[in-house]
């Protein structure tokens, strides 16, 4: 599925990001909330979102309710 591709794809790159150097230690390393909200929404509208990450909690995706 192509959503699934580009939120993966998105961590992915979230991650890479963050190994660089000092970045593990920003507050923002932990979490990308850019993708989350993406993911929320995505729920929200009744979709399935099937990307497992420790970059996207699980718990907060699923608590986003469809409309």
């Amino acid at each position: 599925m192509l959503i699934a591709s580009a939120v993966f794809d998105a961590l992915e790159a979230h991650r890479a990001h963050y190994q660089v150097a000092d970045r593990a230690d920003d507050p923002d390393a932990g979490i990308n909330l850019d993708v989350l909200g993406l993911a929320c929404h995505a729920r929200r509208r009744g979709w399935a979102v099937r990307v497992e990450s420790s970059y996207l909690p699980q718990d907060l995706v699923q608590a986003a309710r469809p409309f």
